[in-house]
């Protein structure tokens, strides 16, 4: 228990921060409608800890599940994908997009995020 709400908090924290260095990055006035950067991440992180936390119980199901036969041949690849999947999933639930269709835009702003942060779980709770 202790080694997922680690892995958890870290994700979160993660999460939090790299959307709002891609936002900062992408959108030049992204500081005049949220403010400072501290008060989006912690917005974020207020935002975000539903679904990164049903993530990160998926993130440990699969994990347990490898545990002991293949840690790095299948893990590393299955966590990128289970993040990948796992914002394709949000991503056409909530825009109503068909199950095949791919925006490398928005991608990299929602789902980048997401598959690092499932990567850095993984990496942080096989430790």
């Amino acid at each position: 228990m202790k080694k997922f709400s680690i892995s958890y908090l870290i994700c979160l924290l993660f999460f939090s921060i790299i959307v709002n260095v891609l936002q900062y990055t992408s959108v030049p006035n992204y500081a005049d409608s949220w403010g400072p950067i501290w008060v989006s991440i912690i917005m974020l992180s207020i935002l975000g800890s539903i679904p990164v936390l049903i993530g990160c119980l998926i993130g440990e199901f699969c994990y347990r599940k490898i545990k002991g036969s293949h840690e790095l041949k299948i893990g590393i690849p299955l966590f990128i994908v289970l993040g990948i999947s796992y914002n394709h999933f949000f991503f056409m639930l909530f825009n109503d997009r068909y199950f095949l269709s791919f925006n490398l835009e928005a991608f990299l702003e929602t789902g980048l995020p997401i598959t690092l942060s499932s990567l850095l779980f993984y990496l942080i709770r096989r430790r």
